[in-house]
């Protein structure tokens, strides 16, 4: 019997190392930022300490790990992993998806979404920030709003995170949130969708808080190709995802008209902004495809530009677990409509875990994201305080943001001629 189980064992570590297969293949800590120097950040951004408790340093950690391309094939991807420094009691985690990023270079620092991201880990949650396929030092190009990718980026991202917590003595409470701003709101709900129909992908969602996310890639948000709008770049990303994503034509030149066919792919080299990009493009989005290709997308229900807009756009479904959507009615990048329709959709599907939160009337998409997140943030900490449905906040700290809202002054951002 000693023989058998020794001839046996080899086979059983095998087995083993094939049915949990590690995510993560580097980690390296970057930096820790302190209580202090929270504290000091909110003073200079004049927020008040009850909107962003501050109870832990947080280390931040930059890891490499391994996920999907779209046809299956393993590829490494990249992010920023944020963990409360030695908790005690066991935590939430967080995924969240960051905005729309053309340049492939990503460097840390304590401004916008990352910042976000930190304040959530100083406030006792472990946060996952991936950078997406094809961006930091991932590799192979970025599938701007590809459903499925987006999801398994954010879940492989997530399964990393898990062996990392084990290195550094993180203990997990089970709960799960997503969300994201911009196309980190499309991401927040691709994977809340994808865990909900793979339940084999062993996460369960506790609830998701996307915003300001093009849910509706089909119909609201696919409106904006077709007359002036101030960030026309947004439609060749698309295009150069699709290509490579579905191959619909020999190349992603080939959807635009001259002199655009050679004005254009320059600009997906890596290492331009979004910016960059909208300097050479017209004021309508769709004024840069062919004639041929323009007429048959809006002609054929079958066309297959048409038909990946519909597979990327992620409101037919019926969410198992709550999900707050927040938006900004003068968002000028995101229709706010998207919100509105993804959540009469999923109803109307059988859903009765939808709740919307309109943050600010006089927004656009820039000043949004800062409310926006307050709110989800508020709302997330509600469920770790036992809510199983989702509460808005402590009512003094709702009244701090009205009153911080009320007193913004916003600068209107137009494009250059």
């Amino acid at each position: 019997m000693k023989k058998l189980i020794l001839l046996i064992l080899p086979l059983l570590i095998a087995l083993s190392g094939i049915a949990s297969p590690t995510y993560l293949i580097r980690s390296e800590h970057i930096t820790t930022i302190t209580k202090a120097q929270f504290d000091s950040l909110l003073h200079t951004q004049h927020v008040p300490k009850r909107l962003a408790p501050i109870r832990y340093d947080v280390d931040i950690y930059e890891v490499d790990y391994r996920t999907r391309w779209s046809d299956g094939s393993s590829v490494m991807a990249s992010g920023l992993i944020m963990l409360p420094h030695a908790p005690k009691e066991a935590i939430p985690l967080v995924a969240y998806g960051h905005g729309t990023r053309l340049q492939k270079e990503r460097l840390w620092n304590m401004k916008g979404e990352e910042s976000i991201c930190a304040f959530f880990a100083a406030d006792g949650y472990a946060v996952a920030m991936p950078d997406y396929l094809g961006l930091g030092r991932g590799e192979r190009n970025h599938l701007y709003h590809h459903a499925n990718t987006e999801a398994t980026c954010m879940i492989d991202m997530l399964k990393a995170m898990q062996e990392l917590n084990q290195q550094v003595g993180i203990k997990e409470n089970g709960q799960l949130f997503l969300s994201g701003y911009s196309q980190g709101g499309h991401v927040a709900m691709a994977t809340h969708r994808y865990l909900q129909l793979h339940p084999e992908a062993g996460f369960k969602v506790t609830a998701s808080a996307p915003m300001s996310g093009a849910y509706d890639l089909g119909g609201v948000q696919g409106e904006v190709i077709r007359k002036p709008y101030e960030y026309p770049g947004y439609l060749p990303y698309l295009l150069f995802s699709f290509q490579a994503a579905y191959n619909i034509l020999p190349d992603s030149a080939s959807y635009f008209k001259a002199p655009y066919d050679s004005l254009i792919p320059p600009f997906f080299d890596g290492n331009h902004k979004l910016k960059e990009l909208t300097t050479v493009m017209p004021t309508v989005p769709a004024d840069v495809l062919r004639d041929e290709l323009w007429e048959a997308f809006q002609k054929d229900p079958q066309n297959p530009l048409r038909l990946a807009l519909q597979e990327n756009t992620l409101i037919h479904w019926a969410p198992e677990a709550p999900v707050l959507m927040c938006y900004c009615k003068s968002d000028e990048q995101v229709n706010y409509r998207n919100a509105l329709v993804a959540r009469d959709t999923m109803e109307a599907l059988g859903s009765t875990m939808i709740q919307l939160r309109h943050a600010g009337r006089r927004f656009q998409h820039g000043p949004c994201a800062l409310y926006t997140c307050i709110y989800a943030k508020m709302w997330v900490d509600s469920f770790r305080d036992g809510s199983t449905t989702g509460k808005p906040g402590p009512a003094w700290n709702r009244f701090l943001v009205s009153v911080s809202k009320a007193f913004f002054k916003q600068k209107k951002t137009k494009r250059k001629k």
